[in-house]
């Protein structure tokens, strides 16, 4: 992993490929806020695919 950019709360983890980035510092079982929505939105424009680990998202 390389560069690292907090918006926020939440920690956008640029990964050490041509693309792509991890996103750390949410519960995706909860309800994102509008600004948590927003961020994720920029990194996906910006990094085009979001790596979410560790998440449950059954209900």
């Amino acid at each position: 992993m390389a560069a690292t950019a907090e918006q926020d709360s939440l920690d956008i983890i640029a990964l050490d490929a041509p693309f792509g980035a991890e996103i750390a510092g949410i519960d995706l079982g909860a309800v994102p806020d509008a600004s948590q929505c927003a961020a994720i939105r920029r990194a996906f424009l910006d990094n085009q695919i979001l790596v979410f680990r560790g998440q449950c998202m059954r209900r």
